[in-house]
Parts: structure tokens; C-alpha cells; sequence
């Protein structure tokens, strides 16, 4: 009869049979731990990517509404009633090429109209670098939001195009068409003017707010 290694009334413990199952316990164990470990792992993983995403579209959507209010501040800034005395300089040389001591004289010449549109379009080429952050941003509002979102950031350059329009066309226009450039180049007085009529104020308007409205959700979302 087989010797048992070792007996526990009543029966016979085989070691090497125990050991095997010992050894297959604890590979089912690592495994477990290994799989364990991966889960949490991917789980980690998908945590930070969903963090980084979160990140990256919140601050690109500040970034796009920044670049829209500031904007309409540059747009503003076009459109001022006042004029500097160095702007009418600069004008005064690009139209007739005067020397700013004989600004006064333009009107003679009847220049004044020239003037005027050449202040607007110098005002808008003095923004450049806004104008060309602005054109890299339309396509990343329309590629990581909607194509809504950089249509409603486009508006800055339909403004933009409209004031220079009727600057360029100003001069050359009868008295009648003049009147409505000039509601296209110049913002209304704040007083005793209905703001509805400056059309280009009230598409910016109606587009800043649809423009919160489509990226408040990137923005005020709760953090993940």
C-alpha cells in the first residue's frame, strides 16, 4: 500500500496533487489581479482623456468668445464719430499727398469725403493681428463646435466687410447713398438715435447672443 506523506484522520493528504491546486489558485489570483490592474487602468485613462478633452474645448471656447467681444470692440473702435487729428494726417497723405501742415486746405479740393473713408480703412488695417487670429479661429470653432458656432464668429468680418465697403464706395456715391454709408461707418450718437437702425450694431448683438448661448455649455459645464 501507498505511504501518505501525511495523514489527517481519515484521509491521506497528497502534496503534489495540493501543490498543483495551490499553484492554480494562485495563477487564477494573478490573473485576476492582472485584469484588475487593466481595468483600472483604461479606466484611469479614459478619466484623463475625458479630463483633457474637457480642458482643451473649455478653454477654446473662451478663447473664440474672448476673440468675438473683442471683436465688437475693434469694430467700435472703426466706427467712432471722433476722429484724432493724427488720423486725419494719415489720411490727408494717402488721399492727397499733403503735408499735414495743409490739412486745412483739403476742403478746397474737395477731398473731405476721401478723407473720411481713408480713415476707416486705415482704422481697419491697423488691426491686422486681430483680424488674422480671428481667421484662424473661425475654422477651429467650425471643426471643434458647429459650423454655426464659426459662421456666428464670422459675423466680425461680414461687420467689418460692410463698413469697408461703404468706406471704399463713400466719396463716389450720390447724397442719398452717402447718408445710408455713413450708417454703415459710423456708429449712432448714443443719444436721440433709434438703435435699430445702425444695422450693424444689431447683427452683432443678435449674434453675441447666440454665440453664449451655443458655447456656455463648454464653458459653465461641471467639471468632470
Amino acid at each position: 500500500m501507498e505511504q501518505c506523506g501525511y495523514k489527517l484522520w481519515p484521509y491521506c493528504i497528497d502534496w503534489a496533487a495540493t501543490g498543483a491546486m495551490l499553484g492554480g489558485f494562485a495563477a487564477i489570483v494573478t490573473g485576476l489581479a492582472v485584469i484588475a490592474s487593466a481595468l483600472l487602468a483604461w479606466k484611469t485613462y479614459r478619466e484623463w482623456r475625458a479630463r483633457e478633452a474637457y480642458v482643451h474645448d473649455r478653454q477654446k471656447a473662451v478663447e473664440i468668445l474672448s476673440a468675438f467681444y473683442e471683436g465688437r470692440e475693434v469694430i467700435s473702435a472703426i466706427r467712432s464719430r471722433f476722429i484724432e487729428k493724427s488720423e486725419s494726417e494719415q489720411a490727408a497723405l494717402a488721399v492727397v499727398g499733403v503735408t499735414p501742415a495743409n490739412v486745412d486746405a483739403l476742403s478746397e479740393f474737395g477731398k473731405r469725403q476721401d478723407m473720411t473713408a481713408e480713415v476707416m480703412v486705415q482704422r481697419i488695417y491697423a488691426h491686422a493681428g486681430y483680424w488674422t487670429k480671428l481667421g484662424a479661429l473661425v475654422p477651429e470653432a467650425r471643426a471643434l463646435f458647429s459650423d454655426d458656432v464659426g459662421h456666428l464668429l464670422n459675423a466680425i468680418f461680414l461687420a467689418r466687410r460692410k463698413v469697408e465697403l461703404a468706406a471704399r464706395h463713400y466719396a463716389e456715391a450720390d447724397r442719398q447713398e452717402q447718408v445710408n454709408m455713413r450708417r454703415m461707418m459710423f456708429s449712432l450718437p448714443a443719444l436721440g438715435a433709434n438703435p435699430k437702425t445702425d444695422t450693424v450694431e444689431t447683427e452683432l448683438a443678435e449674434a453675441q447672443e447666440k454665440i453664449e448661448a451655443a458655447l456656455e455649455r463648454f464653458i459653465h459645464r461641471p467639471e468632470t
